[in-house]
């Protein structure tokens, strides 16, 4: 598929995938920019100039000092949908939700948006959410699309939580991954770009959040129209990252490939037909497809979304073949989904809100990064979990200094 790449993605830790997927990802935004201080772009969004910067070294993500950094957690949607915030904030807290999340061990929740939504905040268009329950979020009381977005980035940084945006659809849409290119409506490329430059200037100096996904599943079959491409020629064949690795220059140590994966309960693909083990998903679909950047050092994986229903069948095999491919390779990865409201997955919570599906958990908890018994968080400073967590460690406590 074809990536719209601009020189802004340079200093952004960029991802794309080998999968007709398109994405970015984090890093030191605000050390690599000379012409604006960061400290001024960055008001009211977090704390100032960070440390917690990524960047790529081979297949690896590594952090500012070079450390190797396993980045494994989860989505939670709603910015990309007609309510403009979270799902379940029209019952739950925010700051249970994500204490919560982080005390079970997930160090990034990847976060859905819209485009649109992106440049109503860039106009000065925010408008408040009715699907906030300011009773279960009085904090939040008054505030924006924008306001909310901002203060679960605070909350996300008090529990040493790190938060990869992504946009999902161009309009707020539920369906909006269903569209197959960034471009929609009234939402143009050039708009597109803007958005994310926009972004990237506000929340420069932010570290809590580290990753950019570009665009979530950028697809479509030759004879669609519109349809997303990988290279840029007039060619009717997709070639992909294997003859068309994507180039960032000096940057190069911002990219990362993101494909997705799912098993046959949400779509019963060709190769879940007669027998087949995690041996055959390997040799005949992960490896040509995207685990070929990995095992080549080309560049890192992050699997942006996987999971599904556990149904003591196939796509259980499926979800426990691919956590331990992840979790022998070291490959970064969001679990799909926290939210209950995913109708072909279903999700970490169920419908309250507010109890955890512990046999889901449980499935997903070995791919989660940990070390001496304790979940490891991606901040050098506050431990996962927060100030006292008796269940997470940050990367100062795993890696000194």
């Amino acid at each position: 598929m074809k990536s719209p790449t601009r020189k802004w993605l340079g200093p952004v830790l960029a991802a794309i995938t080998a999968t007709a997927l398109l994405m970015a990802l984090s890093g030191p935004v605000a050390a690599q920019s000379a012409d604006r201080d960061p400290v001024q772009t960055a008001a009211g969004t977090g704390t100032g100039t960070g440390t917690d910067w990524l960047h790529t070294e081979g297949n690896r993500i590594v952090d500012k000092q070079g450390n190797r950094v396993w980045l494994t957690g989860a989505n939670w949607f709603g910015f990309n949908a007609t309510e403009r915030v979270f799902h379940g904030l029209w019952s739950a807290n925010l700051d249970t939700i994500t204490r919560q999340m982080a005390e079970r061990g997930i160090n990034i929740i990847r976060v859905p948006i819209s485009t649109q939504l992106l440049l109503e905040w860039k106009n000065g268009q925010a408008a408040v959410s009715s699907a906030v329950n300011t009773w279960a979020n009085p904090e939040l009381e008054g505030e924006t699309t924008l306001g909310v977005f901002d203060a679960f980035l605070g909350v996300a940084e008090k529990y040493g939580v790190k938060v990869m945006l992504d946009v999902h659809s161009a309009e707020p849409d539920n369906s909006g991954h269903v569209h197959p290119v960034w471009w929609k409506g009234a939402i143009t490329t050039e708009q597109f770009y803007s958005a994310w430059e926009w972004v990237t200037a506000r929340y420069e100096a932010n570290d809590t959040l580290v990753a950019m996904d570009v665009k979530n599943e950028p697809h479509g079959k030759q004879s669609d129209s519109p349809r997303a491409k990988w290279d840029g020629t007039t060619d009717q064949d997709n070639f992909g990252a294997k003859d068309h690795p994507v180039d960032l220059g000096a940057q190069q140590d911002q990219l990362v490939y993101s494909p997705h994966d799912y098993g046959p309960l949400v779509y019963r693909q060709p190769w879940f037909e007669g027998e087949w083990d995690r041996t055959t998903l390997e040799r005949d679909v992960w490896d040509p497809n995207w685990l070929y950047l990995h095992k080549d050092g080309t560049a890192p994986l992050f699997i942006g979304e996987w999971g599904g229903h556990l149904d003591g069948g196939p796509n259980e095999k499926w979800m426990k073949a691919l956590r331990d491919l992840m979790v022998e390779n070291g490959i970064h990865h969001t679990f799909w989904c926290l939210n209950p409201n995913s109708g072909d997955t279903g999700g970490l919570l169920g419908h309250d809100w507010a109890t955890w599906d512990e046999a889901k958990y449980a499935l997903l908890k070995p791919a989660l990064w940990q070390s001496g018994g304790k979940f490891v968080g991606l901040d050098h400073e506050v431990r996962l979990g927060g100030e006292g967590s008796t269940t997470g460690i940050g990367l100062g406590d795993l890696y000194g200094g």
